[in-house]
């Protein structure tokens, strides 16, 4: 098989491969609720802005193309802080490319398609309804510049296991 198909079927078939921004402002960070799209995965959930990496796209041109359609802000120097692989989360494997920011422009578009955005004060963050995961790897992210970490799940989004490794 030419690299160039194998490439495609790793990114389409095997590893869904996805860059997520955990935005900053004064203490705050930007959350979506994912609660319009009942189809769509993390329905119900609090998540950072971000989705699935282009075919021909970084990771961190993903980041900055997802933060602009999902809020209308266009992130400036995103830092990618880790990468996540999470195994049978949804019955799929993923590979998550992690970037955090805290200069951008644009003002905020509170709804989209898939749900309502909200600066969540970074003390109330764990209040949301979070994926178990969410609360093994936000910590770390204040903590450390990188890390790689994988987490287990159960075919849906409880997580069984996880390991991380810090740089």
């Amino acid at each position: 098989m030419p690299n160039f198909l194998y490439n495609l079927y790793l990114h389409y078939w095997i590893m869904k491969q996805c860059a997520m921004t955990y935005l900053r402002k004064d203490r705050k960070t930007l959350m979506i609720h994912k609660n319009k799209r009942p189809d769509k995965y993390f329905y119900g959930y609090w998540d950072a802005p971000g989705g699935k990496i282009e075919p021909g796209e970084t990771p961190k041109q993903a980041a900055v193309r997802e933060m602009e359609e999902e809020s209308g802000l266009k992130i400036r120097n995103p830092r990618l802080r880790s990468v996540m692989i999470f195994r049978n989360l949804f019955g799929k494997d993923w590979k998550v490319h992690v970037f955090t920011a805290e200069d951008y422009e644009g003002e905020l578009e509170p709804e989209n398609r898939e749900g309502s955005l909200s600066w969540i004060d970074d003390s109330q963050l764990f209040k949301l309804n979070l994926c178990d995961a969410d609360h093994v790897f936000m910590p770390l992210l204040k903590k450390h510049d990188y890390f790689e970490a994988e987490f287990m799940h159960d075919g849906d989004v409880k997580m069984l296991d996880y390991k991380v490794d810090i740089h």
